[in-house]
């Protein structure tokens, strides 16, 4: 279903225009179950970022007078450290910042800064978050990363 992706997508999931996404490392868009990831308008992933199942990842609207047409736009940016819960909805030009929880059954339609928890339909940030304390150096990968993850 998803053979243009280069990375591991669940069977139920669906990946479209994976040549317009960029990502890190310990990320793997559409790997749990449900996961919907449009990226027309791109998006960009940062390093360990995990999908709740049904999560919706929506980078570029129709057009209003053309519906087979989608509206130009910014990338949707998701920094390092960041988990989306279960049937989240991200929409078009939003940027989700570093060391950030999204709740379950959020619908993010604006920018979510860096160190948050955000939760609600619309979301917003409830509290700050704590640093993120796992040190990812210490994990050893079956192959060579590229040099620019090293300080990651």
């Amino acid at each position: 279903m998803n053979p243009k992706v280069k990375w591991p997508v669940h069977f139920t999931s669906k990946v479209l225009a994976p040549e317009n996404i960029k990502k890190g490392i310990l990320c793997d868009p559409g790997d749990n179950f449900n996961n919907y990831i449009q990226a027309n308008n791109g998006i960009i992933f940062g390093s360990n970022i995990e999908l709740g199942p049904g999560v919706s990842i929506i980078s570029s609207n129709h057009k209003n007078d053309n519906l087979r047409k989608h509206t130009k736009g910014k990338s949707i940016t998701i920094g390092n450290n960041v988990w989306i819960g279960a049937n989240s909805t991200v929409l078009p030009e939003v940027s989700i910042g570093n060391n950030v929880i999204i709740g379950a059954n959020s619908l993010v339609n604006k920018d979510i800064p860096s160190n948050s928890v955000a939760v609600g339909n619309p979301c917003k940030v409830i509290k700050q978050k704590e640093p993120y304390t796992e040190d990812l150096s210490a994990i050893i990968f079956n192959k060579k990363l590229p040099k620019k993850f090293y300080d990651f």
